[in-house]
């Protein structure tokens, strides 16, 4: 079992991790860091997402967390997410 995710299933990841919301995904820096921002139906900005190292995105383990933490202030904001788990097949 590969231990490491590839930088577009990361990407693949966090584009889904937020429905009904949309996220956007920007990689850069030739892929060693991305940054995602969150918005509603709308187009308008929910939540602007730290920047993330490769390293750490790439990391089923951090990712996860980051995604947990990231889903926890959306629902704070008294805003509703679909159900999600994190696609383990992708690991």
């Amino acid at each position: 079992m590969q231990t490491t995710l590839l930088v577009s299933s990361a990407i693949e990841i966090l584009e889904s991790a937020f429905l009904p919301l949309k996220c956007s995904v920007k990689s850069y820096d030739f892929d060693r860091k991305l940054r995602f921002k969150i918005f509603s139906s709308e187009n308008i900005s929910v939540l602007d997402c730290l920047e993330l190292s490769s390293d750490l995105a790439t990391n089923p383990s951090r990712l996860l967390w980051v995604i947990e933490n990231t889903r926890k202030e959306i629902v704070d904001q008294k805003i509703l997410l679909e159900q999600w788990s994190f696609p383990f097949d992708k690991v």
